[in-house]
């Protein structure tokens, strides 16, 4: 059985599943998030975890540790490990 958490941004809420990468479920389900090369590299989809919790698979984000400590994640690489309310601003 697939587990399936949901994710809070700003107004709008969309679900993922296990090992799903946070950007795709948010765009199969017609949530608008800037991106580009959905590899991790641009940084374009960077987003802040507010609550929850999530985990990279596979390629280490390009991000500092204090960054990550602070929230800030790719959401093309992360993926959710729990319900996670999140948001696009700094």
């Amino acid at each position: 059985m697939t587990r399936t958490f949901q994710v809070s941004l700003e107004q709008q809420v969309f679900s993922v599943e296990a090992e799903q990468p946070i950007l795709n479920a948010a765009l199969e389900q017609g949530i608008a998030w800037p991106h580009r090369c959905r590899q991790g590299v641009c940084c374009r989809c960077l987003a802040r975890r507010i609550s929850g919790e999530l985990v990279y698979h596979g390629m280490a984000p390009m991000l500092s540790n204090a960054e990550q400590q602070q929230g800030w994640f790719l959401a093309c690489l992360a993926s959710a490990e729990s319900d996670l309310t999140i948001s696009l601003e700094g």
